[in-house]
């Protein structure tokens, strides 16, 4: 019965993600959020909430999904720093911390102030530079960011100084 009052709703609202969402679980299968994707590609919101729901699957194809939704939607809205922070956190997941450092630098290069989210934004690049084996790259990222004693930040520069062996 869940499922044929999800998609009555489905029918009455079809602009509420959640329900898409839920239908999908009550199935058992991705099908109505990936029906959905082509009719609302329009709709940045929309896409949005479907690449997070595609990021948070395990399988691999899923996530690659993800990443197509977030291009979608940076498409329509290219200022908006969560689809940066969730691309690149994606393609993390999936191992390819060059491609995940790239988004986010170029989100730097375009879109970095002198703000919270820009260091914030700088201390994830710096976790990419680590995880390549970079603590270098990692500490030149941060050089301007060790005044804002963000927490974050502060462990990612402990990070790479234990990287040199300077604990």
């Amino acid at each position: 019965m869940a499922e044929k009052f999800y998609a009555l709703a489905l029918e009455k609202d079809p602009y509420i993600f959640s329900n898409y969402q839920k239908l999908a679980k009550v199935i058992g299968s991705h099908e109505p959020v990936t029906s959905a994707l082509t009719p609302y590609s329009y709709n940045f919101s929309f896409l949005e909430k479907a690449g997070d729901y595609f990021a948070g699957q395990k399988d691999t194809p899923l996530k690659l999904m993800a990443l197509q939704c977030y291009d979608k939607a940076l498409e329509l809205v290219p200022s908006r720093d969560y689809l940066w922070w969730q691309k690149a956190n994606v393609l993390s997941d999936l191992k390819r911390n060059k491609e995940s450092a790239a988004v986010l630098k170029e989100w730097i290069d375009i879109y970095g102030r002198k703000d919270l989210t820009t260091t914030i934004f700088k201390g994830r690049l710096a976790k990419r530079y680590l995880d390549m084996g970079k603590p270098q790259t990692a500490l030149d990222v941060l050089a301007e960011e060790i005044d804002s004693y963000q927490g974050g930040v502060m462990m990612t520069l402990a990070r790479a100084y234990e990287a040199f062996g300077r604990p």
